[in-house]
């Protein structure tokens, strides 16, 4: 299901499978590896994801919002499975 298709499924509270498209999920973009981290948070102004992957530098990596939606997404390049994080 393409990201446009989730967004719709989230709002509407149709979907079943949150934990396949939200939190951090392995994946390329342009042709590089890294991990998708993605959050739903309707009130937020900005967040940011930090981990093992940026030394825990809390500005490294912001989230931006998705489309005009309450979902915030970020691909942070070269970090890998079971890197420790938070949002």
């Amino acid at each position: 299901m393409i990201i446009e298709e989730r967004l719709i499924s989230l709002k509407n509270g149709h979907d079943s499978k949150l934990y396949d498209f939200l939190g951090s999920h392995l994946g390329t973009k342009d042709d590089k590896q890294g991990v998708y981290f993605r959050v739903y948070s309707p009130n937020a102004k900005e967040i940011f994801v930090t981990g093992d992957f940026n030394n825990f530098d809390k500005y490294a990596n912001p989230l931006h919002r998705v489309y005009d939606t309450n979902v915030w997404e970020a691909f942070v390049e070269g970090a890998k499975e079971f890197d420790k994080y938070k949002f």
